[in-house]
């Protein structure tokens, strides 16, 4: 995935979630305490993953994200 696609899918998760991009609050739940914002994280977590799965389906992200902060105990929606 081309680092532009990337920087739009975080942007995309991170409005979702009603976040702001230039927030903090993602990074201690994504794992990443070298980002120094939201998007950072987010960034750096689908990186991590998208070598894994090389999926670009929005709603396939939208769900994994979602799916790791109720693991960490996030309550969403």
């Amino acid at each position: 995935m081309k680092p532009s696609t990337i920087k739009n899918l975080a942007q995309y998760l991170c409005h979702r979630l009603y976040c702001s991009p230039t927030g903090n609050e993602l990074i201690c739940l994504l794992g990443n305490d070298n980002s120094t914002h939201n998007i950072d994280a987010l960034i750096s977590w689908i990186k991590q993953r998208y070598n894994l799965q090389q999926s670009v389906d929005l709603d396939w992200w939208d769900s994994q994200l979602r799916k790791h902060l109720l693991s960490k105990g996030v309550a969403i929606d």
